[in-house]
């Protein structure tokens, strides 16, 4: 019987810094609910074990106490740091089999580990995917932070070339997914799961607090949602500040609940320079489920102008309270909204002022919107959601034709491979299988790929290379690498151990570090274990790094083909510059520079001409 993981990673992350669940969350929240008390199922809650190429399994007890520890609103900072550490203690080894399904739900972008994980449990012999929320950090990137724009590009891009399926929050982003993965030349099954409009079960209603029962028996319109640029804050900001001018005396309150986001420091700054419109507005955040409901409960409607959206849960939530909604006519929100919602143009704020006055101006109307939905909405249970997955994970199983098998990738002569996310200058592109197939060769002493660069955790790693047993001999290696301006040692060391030859450099800090030199490897595989004399830390960043890997490549010194292959875009040598040679050993030993690779030359042409390579030799033979 197949099992099916369910990779929680990002849910103790994102409790690891807030009581309250927002979007993402409670969407995985809901999954645990539903499956952490199926009976029928073989279901298996995971977090990735580093330590080996499999996962520890979570205690469900545990995980249903999060849940319901969050529906009540009852952690405090202190007892969630404390469930968190027993959840994470709790793990026991479990690894995927043949047959079996590996999903991921979370923010899948947020961590660097998520393409390994997928094919890790990919290599166990499962099948492997994900859910895609919505592509709006790739189609409409101006709403995002760059650094969000490129993890996600990055990510979404790497395992769209690992994983087997893909499932999608609504049909709109479906539709978008395909359309993506078509310009990408890649065909997965890819499945619309539409999410629920109910709430979790509410249990914590004398947990109310003074901020909500402040609210209680006063007129006022609730916006549920982050505060950002994208859920379009500052168009409801407006609609209010005009209403408050065109009828002074008969505008209820508004009332936002969410914590501020990005791209809103401007608008925040505006509201407290109006006084929260003198009162009007009243912004809410870290509220418990219990709480949100009182508000849905007690609002006259709510609004929701999103700009760009892949489901758009707030509208559905109110839907459930049977409280109509003015909802941007958007992307997905119709789907979820159908005929119950009354729907704006959120790039005209007039439509809004004109809909919102009129409102008001006949009560009578919200009332009527209310007894409609109360009587005719049917809404979609999160049950309904659950057992639609489970369905979608059978149909997957007994699909066997559109498995992406494994990509397998040797170090060929005269290519120079990427190892960090971002494009290198000369380097192959590759997909993300063959991105993850290359980083099978980095053994535990390396962090995962980033953006800029692979960093060595600590003094010393190495990389496997996976080669051709023919091509063993004198080798041009290059080597890009990167120490970011954090890292003060001196010393980096280059070996392999099969030849046991080095070659030993002095660093430069505060850019990336191109370099060519010869060394003899072997035939067929081979190591080259990267030592160096300190790590630090670079920020606000906890870990204690050194150098990064950023690119690397290799080809037989009587291949000259191959070595002016390799040499794509190495950088032009810099006259007048002299190395600071402190030592010699063979076959190489230089200062690790940009600039001053040609001494790499000097030395070569020495050492084929039988010139022993001292120091006091090589000052003479180049005029130092």
């Amino acid at each position: 019987m197949a099992r099916y993981y369910f990779d929680i990673s990002d849910v103790l992350e994102y409790f690891g810094y807030q009581l309250a669940a927002s979007g993402i969350q409670r969407v995985q929240l809901e999954f645990i609910r539903h499956f952490a008390k199926s009976t029928t199922e073989n279901c298996v809650f995971v977090l990735e074990n580093p330590a080996s190429h499999g996962f520890f399994s979570i205690d469900s007890g545990l995980l249903m106490a999060l849940v319901t520890g969050t529906d009540e609103g009852s952690f405090t900072r202190k007892g969630m740091t404390e469930h968190l550490a027993r959840i994470r203690a709790s793990g026991a080894p479990a690894t995927p089999q043949k047959g079996d399904v590996f999903f991921i739900s979370g923010a899948f972008w947020a961590f660097s580990s998520t393409p390994r994980s997928l094919w890790n449990a990919k290599q166990s012999g499962a099948r492997v995917g994900f859910l895609c929320y919505d592509l709006i950090a790739l189609r409409q990137p101006e709403f995002c932070v760059a650094g969000l724009v490129e993890a996600f590009r990055s990510s979404f891009e790497t395992i769209a070339h690992v994983v087997d399926f893909m499932f999608t929050i609504s049909e709109h982003v479906k539709t978008d997914v395909d359309a993506y993965l078509a310009g990408m030349g890649i065909t997965l099954p890819v499945i619309a799961l539409p999410l629920a409009h109910d709430l979790a079960p509410q249990r914590g209603e004398s947990l109310i607090g003074d901020a909500v029962q402040s609210l209680q028996g006063r007129p006022y319109v609730l916006f549920v949602s982050t505060i950002e640029a994208r859920k379009n804050h500052i168009y409801i900001f407006t609609v209010w500040q005009r209403l408050l001018k065109s009828m002074p005396g008969q505008v209820p309150d508004l009332v936002w609940v969410g914590r501020p986001g990005w791209m809103v420091d401007d608008l925040m700054k505006r509201i407290d320079r109006l006084n929260h419109l003198d009162g009007k507005l009243h912004i809410l955040n870290g509220l418990s489920d219990a709480e949100l409901a009182t508000l849905y409960k007690g609002c006259l409607f709510s609004v929701y102008p999103s700009l760009a959206e892949g489901w758009g849960l707030p509208v559905a939530e109110s839907l459930m309270f049977a409280k109509p909604c003015l909802a941007s006519n958007r992307d997905s929100i119709p789907e979820v909204g159908g005929d119950f919602v009354w729907y704006i143009d959120p790039l005209n704020s007039t439509d809004a002022v004109d809909q919102i006055s009129n409102l008001l101006r006949h009560p009578d109307k919200i009332e009527a919107a209310a007894q409609r939905i109360r009587k005719d909405f049917r809404p979609r249970r999160w049950a309904d959601v659950g057992n639609n997955l489970m369905a979608g994970f059978k149909r997957l199983e007994a699909d066997r034709e559109n498995y992406n098998p494994l990509v397998k990738m040797q170090v060929s002569p005269g290519l120079f491979y990427p190892l960090a996310n971002r494009s290198v200058e000369g380097a192959l592109p590759l997909n993300g299988a063959e991105r993850m197939a290359l980083d099978e060769g980095f053994d535990q002493n390396w962090h995962g790929r980033e953006h800029w660069t692979r960093w060595l955790k600590g003094l010393s790693g190495s990389l496997h290379l996976s080669r051709d047993k023919g091509e063993g001999g004198l080798h041009c290696l290059r080597v890009k690498l990167s120490t970011f301006g954090h890292w003060t040692g001196k010393t980096i060391i280059i070996s392999c151990p099969q030849s046991q030859q080095q070659a030993e450099f002095e660093g430069v800090v505060g850019s990336d570090l191109d370099v060519m030199f010869d060394m003899q490897l072997p035939s067929g595989d081979c190591d080259l274990v990267f030592r160096v004399d300190r790590a630090d830390q670079q920020g606000a960043d906890p870990r204690y790094l050194s150098i990064g890997l950023v690119a690397f490549g290799c080809a037989p010194r009587h291949d000259q083909q191959a070595v002016a292959a390799l040499g794509q875009g190495f950088a032009a040598g810099c006259p007048g510059i002299k190395p600071e040679v402190t030592e010699i050993r063979f076959p190489v030993h230089v200062p690790l520079h940009p600039e001053r690779h040609w001494i790499f030359n000097v030395l070569r042409r020495a050492t084929e001409e039988g010139f022993a390579p001292t120091l006091g030799r090589i000052k003479r033979r180049i005029g130092m």
